[in-house]
């Protein structure tokens, strides 16, 4: 994608953005869309877009094929929803009831479990505008649709979404897990192998992860995110060093870093817990 590709993808979003300052269901909502397109390079614009509305420049290092990964260990907090549903579920399909209940109270519990270890002392808030509190799982309303414009339902997922502020300042914290469709992974992974947009890297137990970095002082805040294959589960993490609070139009940095690392990000995703489609 040249620089003109660029901008048409952005003003695509900002020329009918939903809401001045997005919310955590415009965001994921863009993400959704992002993955329904295909494309790892896509959804870095479609997240920063949605949380700014303005970018810059996206850069992370260029993929490198069978790159091992940092070697974060899993967080395992021993299934804490109790057993998986056997109920079938597709890619971009509802999830049927029993399996996202399930699926949301996976989530809720690994999330409230895993990361006061990973921010201590840090306090969760909810995000204004999400439709649950800090790190409790919820799946989208049926029938909802996102800036795409796709009119795609969205509860085919179930997705998370916290400020998290501790002694350094606030963070955004993000999170959605869905289906991988036949052949999502392979071709994701060529298109991260054949740009400069993305990094492949293996994980464990046959995990591959994507991995997407904001370039520092691209705008008035910085991401990392990670994008992550294990299982039939696609699973995407973020956090941002922004409480998403409108200063002049636009978030700004509230703290010197993101509030997780990309390696902390690959350790919560890489948990047994999120593997909610195996």
């Amino acid at each position: 994608m040249n620089e003109s590709q660029l901008h048409a993808a952005l003003d695509s979003y900002t020329d009918d953005p939903p809401t001045a300052l997005p919310d955590s269901a415009v965001m994921l909502a863009v993400a959704r869309r992002a993955r329904r397109n295909r494309t790892v390079l896509t959804a870095g614009i479609g997240v920063f877009a949605a949380l700014t509305a303005v970018a810059t420049g996206i850069a992370v290092t260029p993929g490198r094929p069978g790159t091992p990964a940092a070697k974060p260990s899993p967080i395992v907090i021993t299934s804490c929803a109790g057993q998986r549903p056997d109920t079938p579920v597709q890619p971009d399909q509802p999830i049927p009831d029993d399996l996202a209940t399930w699926g949301k109270n996976t989530v809720t519990c690994y999330l409230k479990a895993a990361l006061p270890s990973l921010v201590p002392g840090a306090t969760f808030e909810q995000v204004q505008g999400a439709p649950a509190g800090p790190l409790i799982g919820f799946i989208l309303p049926l029938g909802q649709t996102g800036p795409s414009r796709d009119g795609r339902p969205l509860n085919d997922r179930v997705d998370a979404v916290s400020i998290i502020r501790d002694s350094q300042g606030a963070g955004d914290l993000w999170l959605t897990i869905g289906v991988t469709s036949p052949g999502e992974k392979d071709r994701e992974i060529e298109r991260c192998r054949a740009g400069s947009t993305c990094t492949v890297q293996s994980g464990p137990n046959g995990a591959t992860a994507l991995i997407v970095s904001a370039q520092p002082n691209a705008v008035p805040f910085s991401q990392n995110w990670v994008q992550v294959y294990r299982g039939n589960s696609t699973i995407w993490i973020g956090a941002t060093d922004t409480d998403r609070k409108a200063r002049g139009g636009l978030p700004e940095r509230t703290r010197p870093t993101p509030i997780l690392t990309t390696d902390q990000l690959l350790e919560l995703s890489y948990a047994q817990d999120l593997l909610l489609y195996p």
